[in-house]
């Protein structure tokens, strides 16, 4: 089983480097309304990198 990797929300826009071309604050409004899945460490709010490897497959498909 491999471990899990997590990534703050800067990680993963594309302005940052990250796959996606969406805005941080885009980011956060998703983690706060559920749409993007986010696990909570103390006060940060972390992305599961299965989740960015769904949207990328998802984005690759279509």
């Amino acid at each position: 089983m491999k471990p899990q990797t997590l990534y703050n929300a800067k990680d993963v826009i594309t302005k940052n480097g990250g796959p996606l071309p969406i805005s941080l604050s885009c980011v956060y409004a998703g983690i706060r309304n559920g749409s993007i899945p986010s696990v909570t460490i103390g006060t940060r709010k972390l992305i599961p990198s299965w989740y960015i490897e769904e949207l990328l497959n998802k984005k690759s498909i279509a």
